[in-house]
């Protein structure tokens, strides 16, 4: 017998649920059309507004700016130089996931670093 209360507890727990990954996904597709894995350092500053949003990050929050550096340091991604697409500096898709997964956790048990 499958244990459908049990299903959805666990989706709702999730750091990233299935519909906010096909969000990022078709976010990440509008800035590497081509589908590299990596987008531009300068395109992920509107990127991850636009994402923090998809996570439940309030307007307000992200228009200050104090607020914004302090969820791009929280995130703690590595750069990449010349990875042959066009981009000098660049970000990768899956470290993008699984940092913003990390974060999602963090804001769900209110432990995120000030």
């Amino acid at each position: 017998m499958i244990n459908i209360s049990g299903s959805i507890r666990k989706h709702e727990e999730s750091s990233v649920n299935i519909y906010q990954l096909g969000d990022i996904r078709k976010l990440w597709a509008e800035y590497d059309s081509k589908g590299y894995g990596y987008i531009d350092y300068k395109d992920f500053w509107v990127f991850s507004s636009r994402i923090a949003l998809i996570l439940g990050v309030k307007t307000q929050e992200l228009l200050d700016f104090e607020t914004k550096k302090r969820f791009l340091k929280i995130l703690d991604l590595k750069v990449y130089e010349d990875v042959g697409k066009n981009n000098i500096f660049c970000l990768n898709f899956h470290e993008v996931v699984l940092s913003l997964s990390r974060i999602a956790v963090m804001i769900k048990n209110n432990n995120v670093p000030k």
